[in-house]
């Protein structure tokens, strides 16, 4: 096993790939009662166009599948996978981004138990045409609910005026007319193509013995057979730096109005690594966070009932997004764009700021759930692809001229704003 020193930190993070091609992370800590298990799938709702090594043409699955396949996974002969870990006494869940899929499990006991239960059941596909059919109408009540959900249609409507051809534009779920056209033939293409060994990746983190659940996870793998990986290739959309609509006002099921302030901002004025990435959350959290002076205001002067912001890697843009619920719309929206348009941060606030959020690395190896988590983003979502060990000295070399330099590259040119008001009264 590779051992991946987090350097700073005190922590060891040990790898290994596996003969059948999956790679395997774990890490240990004895102060924990806890373990918590991922597996991983480098497949996402995004990802609905393809083609297999040696073909020419793109094959083209329906929007939502991946979540579908999340769901249907769960099927085992005679039951669900719920049935088997019930009986060890543990919790299991899986949920679907846009990037990737994640199975997961969590308890205090019976590791190696789990460890097999999970391997065996994600690798061991179920998949009937009746329970396929089944599925479609409990995913098309999850999807209906989501219709009514504020938060859900504001966060895609924002998507859709912000991005072109983007396919995070389209809903992870799929819309009712997706799901209804997923078949039994598209499932079995999209496990067969994507769910295999050399696209995944397991994490284990907790109170575990980091030799013994690397033993239990070689011998678990070594007696299943896999098909050759086909290296499918996702087909790739250029995104351009311009919003599709600057303004849109709907209504939705909401007592208070919620506003939306979505900047698109093109990655070649913010460089992407590590430190520009730290630097950027640094400036929207001293501008928007929990205890900026524009937050405080804002409540003080009951502008606002609440402020949310979040920053979004979009290949080749930077989606930065400024949320809030408000009885003041149109005035928020001025305020929040004013802010926009001069972005600032203190050397002193930069300084606390800093060392908060090296204080944060610490407590975060006090949680082997989130340890799992961040390992899975870095994973995903690093340029390399591969674990950021040196986090803890990024930010102790990331210096105030360096946030000074990253504030002059932040582009407002390019903004989508939506409002949306509460249903008007027919009565």
């Amino acid at each position: 096993m590779e051992k991946i020193i987090i350097n700073g930190l005190k922590e060891e993070i040990y790898y290994e790939k596996l003969p059948c091609g999956l790679d395997v992370y774990l890490w240990s800590n004895e102060k924990i009662n806890s373990f918590f298990a991922s597996l991983n799938v480098n497949y996402g709702s995004i990802h609905t166009e393809f083609k297999l090594k040696g073909e020419k043409n793109y094959r083209k699955v329906p929007n939502g599948i991946a979540h579908f396949l999340e769901h249907v996974n769960f099927n085992i002969k005679g039951g669900t996978a719920y049935d088997l870990f019930d009986k060890l006494g543990s919790d299991i869940n899986a949920f679907t981004t846009f990037e990737y899929t994640s199975y997961h499990v969590s308890g205090a006991t019976n590791l190696k138990d789990n460890l097999n239960c999970l391997l065996d059941y994600v690798y061991t596909p179920y998949f009937k045409k009746n329970l396929i059919n089944n599925e479609k109408g409990i995913i098309t009540e999850e999807a209906r609910a989501g219709l009514d959900n504020p938060g859900a249609v504001c966060f895609y409507k924002e998507l859709e005026n912000t991005l072109i051809n983007d396919k995070r534009k389209n809903k992870i779920v799929g819309d009712l007319e997706d799901i209804k056209n997923i078949t039994l033939e598209d499932v079995e293409l999209v496990y067969n193509t994507f769910y295999h060994p050399e696209n995944m990746f397991m994490i284990v983190t907790g109170n575990i013995d980091v030799y013994e659940t690397m033993a239990c996870i070689k011998e678990n793998m070594s007696k299943k057979k896999f098909d050759k990986y086909k290296y499918p290739e996702i087909k790739k959309v250029k995104e351009p730096s311009k919003v599709v609509k600057k303004f849109e006002e709907i209504e939705g099921n909401v007592q208070i109005p919620l506003v939306s302030v979505c900047i698109k901002v093109a990655k070649n004025r913010l460089k992407s690594s590590p430190k520009n990435n730290i630097a950027l959350s640094l400036i929207l959290r001293s501008n928007f966070g929990a205890t900026s002076e524009f937050r405080n205001e804002l409540m003080e002067n009951k502008l606002v009932t609440g402020l949310n912001y979040s920053r979004t890697a979009v290949d080749d843009n930077i989606l930065i997004k400024i949320g809030a619920s408000t009885n003041y719309p149109e005035e928020v929206i001025k305020l929040i764009k004013d802010k926009v348009n001069h972005l600032e941060i203190t050397e002193e606030d930069f300084n606390r700021k800093k060392k908060a959020s090296i204080a944060s690395l610490v407590f975060l190896y006090d949680d082997c759930e989130e340890v799992n988590m961040n390992i899975q983003d870095d994973i995903i979502y690093s340029d390399d692809h591969k674990i950021l060990n040196n986090i803890k000295e990024i930010y102790e070399e990331l210096t105030y001229d360096e946030i000074l330099e990253e504030l002059k590259n932040i582009d407002t040119t390019n903004m989508a704003v939506g409002i949306m008001k509460p249903k008007a009264n027919k009565n």
